[in-house]
């Protein structure tokens, strides 16, 4: 993929060919799977059962597997940010998308084989894999038309999805996420006599919303403070955390601590580094002070943490039934 920026295969062959895809893994660049069949889908300290038609996204950095998926078959591709953008300027037109970088939606959605959505999938996943093959003459930039395509029915599928789970969930305690856009979907008629969602334009809000998530993913690291991050937008403070509270339940704080921490668990779990060399790679000046800052977000120290979630991983991989791979979280506040 180094060479074009894209690869296209079969699930099927990449998980006979690489058994290591059982183990949990990442990536630097992204995924996208359009598959069939049963089995299991590590994602970021959640297990998915796949059942049927599955539309799944991968974004770089999260750590996931495919234990027990032996079944599956279906079109996957790998992709770089480069190749999706082509010679559009930053900020990547991917970060549009709820479903990639932690835009809040779930990596993982069912599809029925009766959505509209399938039979097109199935069409332009085919494409690609029949122009990966063949690279014709520009095979280059049709592959890029085709991956847009397929993002474009991913995003109505999520959006759909979206729309559903807004009409009939009940309130919960999950944790607020960052929405692609702060304007309503609006419908459109579909084809089949369907109405098809489609995502509403996006406002100002959910502008400096989108500004944020892609400036947090470069700098969690060595940008703590709101104010760093405002400056950086062209915001005040205050206006940067009203905004982001209002359309995500956080302010930048709360935001930035829990990408901290999401990473110090996804290296705690995949990587062979030190609670200390952790520690300093996520910019703790004090790997004792990192150690309280890991306690105080999920009530366990990051070496516990660390033995209790390589061993769930080791014992959920072997089972069938869906959950939580571990129950520490970001604690409200």
């Amino acid at each position: 993929m180094a060479a074009h920026g894209i690869h296209v295969g079969r699930i099927e062959d990449s998980l006979e060919c690489c058994p290591l895809r059982s183990e949990c893994h990442r990536h630097n660049h992204f995924e996208f799977f359009w598959i069939t069949g049963e089995g299991s889908h590590f994602n970021d300290f959640d297990r998915h059962t796949l059942r049927g038609r599955s539309l799944v996204i991968v974004s770089p950095g999260q750590v996931h597997a495919w234990p027990a998926s032996a079944g599956l078959r279906g079109t996957m591709i790998g992709f770089t940010e480069a190749f999706f953008d082509g010679r559009e300027p930053p900020p990547s037109a991917l970060l549009g998308y709820p479903f990639v970088l932690g835009g809040g939606a779930p990596p993982v959605l069912a599809v029925a084989d009766n959505d509209p959505a399938a039979s097109s999938l199935d069409c332009v996943t085919g494409q690609l894999e029949r122009e990966f093959a063949a690279r014709s003459p520009d095979w280059l930039p049709v592959m890029r038309g085709y991956l847009r395509i397929a993002f474009a029915w991913a995003a109505r599928l999520h959006a759909a999805a979206a729309a559903s789970s807004a009409t009939t969930a009940e309130a919960t305690d999950a944790d607020p996420v960052l929405p692609v856009s702060g304007t309503p979907a609006t419908t459109a008629p579909g084809t089949n006599g369907t109405t098809t969602v489609m995502p509403a334009r996006m406002t100002r809000a959910a502008d400096l919303v989108r500004r944020f998530r892609v400036l947090l993913e470069e700098k969690f690291c060595t940008t703590t403070t709101p104010g760093d991050y405002a400056r950086t937008l062209g915001v005040t403070a205050g206006h940067l955390n009203d905004t982001l509270r209002e359309q995500t339940g956080r302010t930048a704080g709360e935001h930035v601590r829990a990408r901290v921490l999401l990473e110090a668990r996804r290296l705690l779990l995949h990587s062979g580094l030190s609670v200390s060399e952790i520690a300093y790679r996520l910019g703790f000046d004090d790997p004792s002070y990192f150690a309280r800052f890991f306690r105080r977000e999920t009530g366990v120290a990051p070496g516990e943490f660390r033995a209790d979630i390589r061993e769930n991983y080791r014992s959920n991989a072997s089972e069938s039934r869906p959950g939580r791979l571990i129950t520490a979280s970001l604690r409200a506040g």
